[in-house]
């Protein structure tokens, strides 16, 4: 039981871990575009048109790209179950 609970603690270590990374990676990508993409904006290198559209790719590949962190977690959750059933 003690094995049993310190690996589940483990494992909610990992996904808080991964929560806190997917939650911070769209907020830091739109710091990043917002300061480089105003910046391209001003000085003519881009039109707005495109900064809009790069703003707007990003928000599609975010939804995703969460999804895809979510299952990874769930996978390594099912194997560690897997693991469990199999030890016993």
């Amino acid at each position: 039981a003690e094995r049993y609970r310190s690996a589940r603690v483990a494992v909610q270590k990992i996904v808080l871990l991964l929560f806190v990374i997917v939650g911070a990676s769209p907020i830091l990508s739109y710091a990043i575009l917002l300061g480089t993409g105003i910046s391209a904006v001003e000085e003519g290198r881009i039109t707005a048109g495109a900064f809009v559209a790069l703003l707007s790719y990003v928000l599609i590949l975010q939804g995703p790209l969460s999804g895809l962190g979510f299952i990874i977690g769930e996978v390594q959750r099912g194997l560690s179950s897997l693991q469990r059933v199999v030890d016993v």
